[in-house]
């Protein structure tokens, strides 16, 4: 009996070896299949997967995910390292969601970025649009998912330590096919188009906080849209002086409409005129009040110089050579810094070569 129970029990495991096998042949079937379409998703620390741009605070870790679309017996799944997916809207059931495992996938991964730093519409009198152009830069290869970050290719313009906007593109070769989500191509009229995946990281909730995440964006004399929809600053492809600064009041989620530089005056109280502006060289006065930064100008306080450029107030300096060694004094002087942009994408800068210039604050 006991040569019996042997080969009894040899016969199972062999059968064993060669059920599994032929499972494994059966998996390794399924998961070489043809590839419809990809998608190019996103998650925000361990939030969901989706192909919304992801609009996070620069502290929040946002990751990019490759999906692939097949088709099997009629139905349709996704191979995707993330397993919380929701495409276009919709929420992917998890049974519908397979890992890939072979080597035979090449994955290209491309940041997309304007290619001028400045365009423009015309004047009110003769507007056309200018459309931004755009090139493709390639990042990393051969991963499913790779971490976003805001920092522009060309390593002089990396001056706003990950903060900004920053779009990205992936590419795909299997079994000798070649796709790609949508990247440099997908343009119309206003720039480049919603379909195109944007991760924007910025300071804080704050005004200032939501300015800082229009960094790397071309400056657009005239910026505009057929609507509200479309404007280019409210869809972060670009925005003239004033543009930027109601774009990200917009974002705090006021309503106040797009305008030009002197007609902020009219969702604005007039803190400074501009006719009574002095100044000793170094510091400014109200005629002959010493300003003061952080009681009489304040953090986010618009600067309007003349009737067609404006920024906003976003940090308190002083004197590199002097008492503070360039840090807050609580004065009002030509060391403070501004927000703005001017034939340039925004920037943290100084003032004083712009001019006179008057104080407004936002009036809610």
């Amino acid at each position: 009996m006991k040569p019996l129970k042997k080969l009894t029990y040899k016969l199972a495991i062999t059968l064993s070896m060669l059920l599994g096998l032929a499972g494994s042949m059966y998996a390794q079937e399924k998961i070489h299949p043809q590839i419809n379409k990809i998608y190019l998703t996103s998650y925000v620390d361990n939030q969901t997967c989706s192909t919304k741009p992801k609009n996070t605070t620069l502290e929040n870790k946002v990751n990019l995910n490759l999906v692939a679309e097949t088709q099997k017996d009629g139905k349709t799944f996704y191979f995707s390292k993330s397993k919380n997916l929701c495409l276009n809207g919709e929420k992917v059931d998890t049974s519908k969601i397979l890992s890939w495992t072979p080597d035979d996938l090449s994955i290209k991964w491309f940041k997309v970025e304007s290619e001028r730093d400045s365009y423009n519409n015309g004047g009110r009198d003769y507007f056309r649009w200018d459309t931004p152009t755009y090139k493709e830069t390639l990042i990393d290869t051969n991963k499913w998912i790779i971490e976003a970050d805001a920092h522009p290719t060309e390593k002089f313009k990396d001056i706003n330590n990950g903060l900004g906007t920053m779009r990205y593109k992936v590419q795909i070769i299997h079994n000798g096919k070649k796709l790609s989500t949508p990247g440099k191509e997908s343009t119309n009229t206003q720039g480049i188009k919603k379909d195109v995946h944007r991760v924007s990281f910025r300071k804080d909730d704050s005004f200032i906080g939501w300015l800082t995440s229009f960094f790397n964006l071309p400056y657009i004399y005239g910026s505009e849209g057929k609507n509200l929809a479309n404007h280019q600053a409210e869809n972060y492809v670009g925005a003239d002086c004033a543009d930027l600064l109601v774009a990200a009041y917009r974002k705090t989620g006021k309503n106040n409409p797009y305008t030009y530089a002197v007609g902020l005056r009219d969702f604005t109280n007039v803190i400074l005129k501009q006719e009574n502006l002095r100044t000793n060289g170094e510091n400014y006065y109200d005629r002959q009040k010493l300003l003061k930064f952080g009681e009489d100008i304040k953090k986010g306080d618009l600067i309007l110089f003349g009737r067609y450029h404006v920024g906003s107030i976003v940090e308190d300096r002083s004197d590199p050579n002097g008492k503070y060694g360039g840090q807050a004094d609580g004065i009002f002087n030509k060391y403070d810094l501004m927000i703005h942009t001017l034939f340039d994408v925004p920037k943290k800068e100084g003032f004083t070569d712009q001019g006179p210039f008057s104080i407004l604050r936002w009036k809610n």
